[in-house]
């Protein structure tokens, strides 16, 4: 059988329940860790298919996250990878794709363009 394991790494528990929500009504299977060492010792154990995890987090920062992940000896480190950030949040797309992810994403309301 195919495996369809998503890690969902935020601190929020409202956000974190819409996301696994949203992911199980795809038929994906969820598991939610809501810091940053638990994400990382997570994703090490489980070896999810897709990780995606907030930029802030109670503990440390997403950023982090990514890169913990990517410089894991084990295939973990191949996993795609998703950061969500705030629209408020200033940091750069390049900043974010330095660290390792695939995507990112803002969640939030948006800002108008001028």
């Amino acid at each position: 059988m195919e495996s369809r394991l998503v890690l969902v790494i935020e601190g929020d528990d409202q956000t974190a329940n819409r996301f696994a929500a949203a992911i199980r009504e795809a038929d994906y299977e969820v598991v939610v860790s809501p810091t940053a060492a638990a994400g990382i010792a997570a994703a090490m154990e489980i070896r999810p298919d897709c990780v995606i995890c907030d930029v802030e987090l109670p503990d440390g920062d997403g950023l982090a996250v990514a890169r913990s992940i990517r410089a894991q000896p084990s295939p973990v480190a191949l996993t795609p990878l998703v950061l969500l950030s705030p629209f408020e949040e200033g940091l750069s797309q390049l900043a974010r794709f330095e660290v390792g992810a695939d995507a990112f994403t803002s969640q939030g309301r948006s800002r108008s363009m001028r």
